[in-house]
């Protein structure tokens, strides 16, 4: 499951969804509960990652079955917040909201794996966000960054976050947004995240064409489009090959 998540940051799509799924099948075979249920969160999270939220929403339900067969808190507690995420994104951000706000007051009742809360508060500043609450989701993910210093470039993802929440806001800051895609786009580079690389690089090309600047950046996108060979219907690379084709 690790090496399918990094191998989807990296850009190697194709081969990350095998690898994810490969596991939950050995999970599976094994019959091991605590495997299916990490197995059933890692293939929850990249669903996230992909856009495919009806599936994420399906691997949440399912992790919560598990958990609660099991007496699994920590992974029933995650379930509960990917199902809250997806549910927002499926078009009903006030329920997805109280989902994902009950299973962090549930987490933090808990003796949690801390590696876990820094993409807690990024999930929950992405459900606050899409529910209209932009200074809530500033403050969820600037606190998300403090936890790894404010220059630390090991989570460039999140710094996208917070240039899409940062143009959200009724008199939205452009250059602090365009600021923070671009740190995003050259620590991704630099870490070899070749997805979020590209992820940041086609918010960039956006952006500036909205603030009316030239060049917008699309040479580089489209030097870095070019370098994947695989997933090319997975939404960022349509997103972004379309950001060319306009």
């Amino acid at each position: 499951t690790a090496s399918g998540i990094l191998l989807w940051q990296c850009g190697k799509l194709e081969q990350a969804v095998d690898r994810v799924e490969e596991a939950l099948e050995v999970a599976r075979q094994i019959g091991h509960p605590y495997s299916i249920a990490y197995g059933l969160h890692h293939n929850g999270l990249l669903a996230l990652y992909r856009g495919r939220h009806e599936d994420a929403r399906d691997r949440a339900r399912e992790l919560a079955e598990v958990s609660e067969q099991n007496d699994y808190q920590v992974w029933r507690t995650l379930s509960t917040v990917f199902e809250g995420v997806a549910t927002s994104y499926l078009g009903d951000p006030e329920t997805g909201l109280t989902m994902t706000e009950k299973g962090i007051e549930l987490y933090h009742g808990l003796t949690a794996p801390p590696v876990f809360w820094p993409d807690l508060l990024r999930l929950r500043a992405l459900v606050h966000n899409i529910a209209g609450l932009s200074e809530g989701a500033l403050d969820l993910i600037d606190e998300a960054l403090t936890i790894g210093g404010p220059d630390d470039l090991t989570n460039p993802e999140f710094l996208i976050v917070r240039g899409d929440i940062l143009r959200t806001f009724p008199d939205p800051d452009l250059e602090a947004a365009e600021q923070s895609y671009l740190i995003a786009a050259l620590g991704a580079g630099a870490g070899g995240f070749h997805l979020v690389e590209l992820q940041a690089l086609t918010r960039l090309v956006g952006l500036r064409r909205e603030k009316g600047e030239s060049p917008d950046g699309s040479e580089e996108l489209e030097s870095l489009y070019a370098t994947f060979t695989e997933g090319l219907e997975e939404h960022d690379l349509v997103v972004a090959s379309a950001m060319l084709i306009d």
